[in-house]
């Protein structure tokens, strides 16, 4: 029987699978149709160890993503409060307005990039690299994943607009390594809207690594941490600013590189 991907219900009179919206549909009022509504692209990477890179690529119109595999309490309801939230952020960071972010605001933004994020891996569930029980944790606690890093970044809008969306899969695991995995335990996300984008890493690790924040690069001085929170307030936009495509491919990129990772202990 068909279930809910959230709380694991499953589907019926009393419970209805609805189509959810990836990107909520009040965010395509704050953007001025193009003519024809031109298709954007969308890239999906997914590597395991000792395997080739595989890159999944399509377009569709902006904001026209859906998923059915939700059902209405969860969409309408706790799914509802979660985008109600985070509408009033999310606004002025998307305009590349100043805004000064309290550890609350920041807290809510990642929570809205989790859900988002998870929304993504249906889009092609061959390539999906988050094992279905997060997505019931998610439910449960309605908190960014345990092990989830996440920045936001500034973007000049040069490449993908309006929207823009890039995932790595990826196979982690401590040295020494006997075998070569066929597993995907980890993952690292690019998610546009407008000037801002969320950059995004995780795994399944217990007491598994960190990412750097990127010091040195040409990416450092556009991105600030919002999760885990430091607890200090975090002032956006940044100085610095991811410059087109190749910048946003820069960002996803570097978790590709091993010395960007460290031990776990501490922030």
């Amino acid at each position: 029987m068909a279930r809910c991907i959230l709380c694991d219900e499953p589907f019926g009179p009393g419970r209805k699978r609805t189509r959810e919206h990836v990107f909520p549909e009040w965010l395509e009022k704050l953007f001025v149709p193009e003519a024809d509504e031109p298709l954007v692209p969308y890239i999906q990477r997914f590597q395991a160890r000792g395997e080739a890179l595989g890159q999944h690529e399509w377009r569709d119109i902006p904001f026209n993503l859906v998923v059915r595999a939700v059902c209405e309490p969860c969409n309408t309801g706790w799914g509802s409060e979660i985008e109600n939230e985070v509408k009033p952020i999310l606004m002025p960071l998307i305009a590349d307005q100043p805004i000064l972010l309290d550890p609350s605001q920041q807290a809510s933004l990642a929570v809205w990039a989790t859900k988002t994020l998870l929304m993504l891996q249906l889009i092609h569930r061959q390539k999906q690299s988050i094992p279905l029980k997060w997505f019931h944790w998610f439910r449960r606690h309605r908190w960014p994943l345990p092990s989830e890093q996440i920045w936001i970044a500034r973007y000049d809008g040069t490449g993908d607009w309006p929207i823009h969306y890039a995932q790595y899969g990826m196979s982690i695991l401590k040295a020494p390594v006997a075998d070569t995995p066929h597993h995907v335990n980890a993952h690292a996300a690019t998610i546009g809207v407008g000037h801002l984008v969320f950059v995004m890493f995780g795994h399944m690790i217990e007491n598994g690594p960190r990412a750097r924040t990127m010091a040195g690069t040409n990416s450092a001085a556009a991105m600030r941490a919002i999760w885990p929170t430091l607890g200090d307030a975090v002032a956006f936009p940044p100085a610095g600013i991811v410059v087109g495509d190749g910048g946003l491919r820069a960002m996803l990129d570097a978790f590709g590189d091993a010395k960007d990772f460290r031990a776990s202990a501490g922030p």
